[in-house]
């Protein structure tokens, strides 16, 4: 099964990152102070994928629990990664998010729950140009 890219968009609207948590119930969370609200959100696990389409403040939503999803998620200035699935950081990944005021929340929803979660709530879809390699 290949990777897939799933970029939502708010239109006119920002949600904030409390809300995000109680709709994904996110028993885990590593939350940074003065986080901003969620403009748009990417879910990838493909990081280079999100250094080309995730917006600045956006919400990365991964299966990729490494120290790379915190650098790329620095690089993009996210305010915030979603991992799915219950997977959990680990200390080194919190102690990065920190140290870049990201916020880390884990859910038990899979990637396709979380979406469509996000979806439900009125997130809208940006239409993404893929190559059919």
């Amino acid at each position: 099964m290949k990777p897939y890219t799933i970029k939502l968009v708010i239109y006119g609207e920002r949600m904030n990152l409390a809300e995000l948590k109680n709709l994904l119930n996110c028993p885990f969370c590593s939350q940074q102070p003065g986080v901003k609200d969620v403009k748009s959100i990417c879910a990838s696990d493909l990081m280079s994928e999100v250094l080309l389409l995730a917006d600045r403040d956006s919400v990365i939503i991964t299966n990729l629990v490494n120290l790379q999803a915190i650098r790329t998620a620095e690089m993009v200035e996210s305010s915030c990664i979603v991992f799915v699935r219950g997977k959990t950081p680990t200390k080194d990944m919190v102690s990065l998010a920190e140290k870049n005021g990201i916020t880390l929340l884990v859910t038990e929803y899979d990637m396709l729950e979380t979406c469509g979660i996000l979806y439900g709530r009125g997130l809208q879809h940006k239409k993404v140009a893929h190559d059919n390699h």
